[in-house]
């Protein structure tokens, strides 16, 4: 797939300082779902993390530190899914 940046040389600690300062983010959502596609192509493991950490602050409201723990321990929370699953 031909991607519309070089996003392993794009700098997403910019974008996130912009938008912390309340400023435009500099990127479009299209190319924000881009980086995303690439992600998950060429970087599955960080896709996975970004998509817990993600899921754990807007649908489950952890805090940053927390979804930011639990994201960088992805066999953690597998470990907890089969421990219940097992338990039933």
């Amino acid at each position: 797939m031909k991607w519309s940046r070089k996003w392993e040389e794009f700098d997403f600690n910019e974008v996130d300082a912009r938008i912390r300062e309340g400023k435009e983010p500099g990127i479009t959502q299209e190319e924000y779902i881009e980086y995303l596609q690439w992600l998950r192509v060429t970087h599955p493991d960080e896709s996975l993390k970004l998509s817990i950490y993600a899921i754990l602050v807007e649908q489950y409201g952890f805090s940053e530190e927390e979804a930011a723990y639990w994201a960088s321990r992805p066999e953690k929370i597998e470990e907890c899914i089969n421990k219940y699953f097992n338990s039933l």
